[in-house]
């Protein structure tokens, strides 16, 4: 099937970056829509509906979200995507507990991830309500996730999704 030549676009944004290496930063966010995943700690569950993704112009810098089991949606990673990352690229985990932890650890350990990208993310879950499509989740106390990556040595970047400290 080739690839389509459109992407459906759920809305675009002025912000403040929130995440990856370029947390802080204004920006301009092209959020699109048609997740067909319904991950426990989801804040974007208006942009669930309608959409196809395509390919990225090369100046776009993607971040790879792999699905931790605590997401609720491990079994729907697409793996076959980090055979496309490119070095601008970045992957992030959101990690709910210690399981998740030591799934993303085996995964970058496994795959390579440090090498094959510009840089993993690790953020803890805030606390998320139950939504009309998605369970909800418990936060993970942020220093929880520091210790253990200070403790293996990981070389990851840990992140608190700033965006929600200034919206909630």
């Amino acid at each position: 099937m080739p690839a389509s030549t459109s992407i459906r676009i759920n809305e675009v944004f002025h912000s403040i970056q929130g995440e990856s290496t370029r947390a802080g930063a204004p920006c301009i966010f092209v959020r699109l829509t048609g997740c067909p995943r319904r991950c426990h700690y989801c804040d974007t569950e208006y942009a669930f509906k309608e959409g196809d993704i395509s390919p990225c112009d090369p100046r776009i810098i993607r971040i790879l979200d792999l699905k931790t089991p605590g997401s609720g949606q491990l079994d729907r990673n697409r793996m076959e995507n980090l055979e496309d990352l490119r070095p601008a690229d970045e992957i992030k985990f959101v990690i709910t507990d210690r399981a998740d932890y030591v799934w993303a650890r085996e995964m970058i350990e496994t795959h390579d991830l440090v090498a094959r990208s510009a840089a993993v993310l690790m953020s803890p879950t805030f606390e998320q309500a139950q939504g009309l499509e998605i369970l909800g989740c418990k936060a993970l106390p942020p220093h929880q996730l520091a210790e253990w990556i200070l403790a293996d040595g990981l070389e990851v970047r840990m992140q608190l999704q700033m965006h929600k400290f200034i919206w909630d």
